[in-house]
């Protein structure tokens, strides 16, 4: 998808790594809504340190002035759909279920699991949510560096 002759998917493709902004604008811009796909890992957690800072940035304004406590609770709101939509495009990308998500329901032991959902690696290849931008032949991890030679 291409937005404003920003165009993330070809970027990855080319082995560009993706940044926080990119994230943001790929998650919210061109992804609102969108509950279906694979969402990498760096897409995800690039675009909650995206959130983390701009609520830290909005939260200190609402510090120096109570006006901006309005614009926090707004991005707050606006930024649930998007949220929820990456998360479960993530869980899609490892393989599981979107409503995995309902797991941090439990007490305590829920979102440590979640997390690590969230943290595993895409699976290789094509799953009922489409095919891994990572990788996507359907192949495992490429194989470690050889060891550095015995002196």
């Amino acid at each position: 998808m291409d937005y404003g002759g920003f165009d993330i998917a070809k970027r990855c493709a080319k082995g560009v790594t993706m940044n926080p902004i990119s994230a943001w604008q790929q998650v919210v811009l061109q992804n609102y809504a969108n509950f279906k796909g694979r969402a990498r890992r760096s897409e995800y957690w690039h675009y909650m340190l995206a959130n983390v800072i701009a609520y830290v940035v909005l939260s200190i304004l609402t510090r120096a002035s109570g006006i901006f406590g309005l614009l926090l609770g707004v991005y707050w709101l606006a930024m649930i759909i998007p949220g929820l939509a990456v998360t479960i495009r993530r869980l899609h990308d490892t393989d599981k279920s979107g409503w995995f998500i309902l797991v941090s329901l439990i007490p305590f032991v829920g979102t440590i699991v979640l997390l690590v959902f969230l943290f595993a690696d895409s699976k290789a290849g094509t799953n009922n949510w489409g095919t891994s931008t990572k990788y996507p032949a359907g192949g495992t991890m490429p194989p470690p560096p050889p060891p550095p030679p015995a002196s």
